[in-house]
């Protein structure tokens, strides 16, 4: 299933997305704050990711992405390190 990694990315955010409305919660009123605690790791990150993959440490098995790329990285992969500093911070 070639989308497999991006349902699994879009199902992983879904639920705890969905909860930051919540009456109590109300997450969504500290975007502020959370984007940058978002954006940083993910970039540093990803900045690691790419040139782990560029030098064959890892890779992606194309039967499980789109084959869509930014910068020699799936997007699912791409997305995957947005998610899960979002996703990090709707649990903790």
């Amino acid at each position: 299933m070639k989308s497999a990694y991006l349902l699994i990315n879009f199902f992983t955010i879904l639920i705890p997305f969905l909860w930051s409305f919540e009456s109590r919660i109300q997450f969504y009123q500290k975007w502020k704050f959370v984007f940058p605690s978002i954006v940083l790791p993910a970039v540093l990150f990803l900045i690691w990711d790419y040139f782990k993959t560029r030098y064959g440490v890892w890779g992606f098995n194309p039967d499980y992405i789109t084959g869509y790329k930014m910068a020699g990285l799936p997007i699912e992969e791409i997305f995957f390190f947005f998610l899960r500093a979002l996703f990090l911070h709707f649990y903790l």
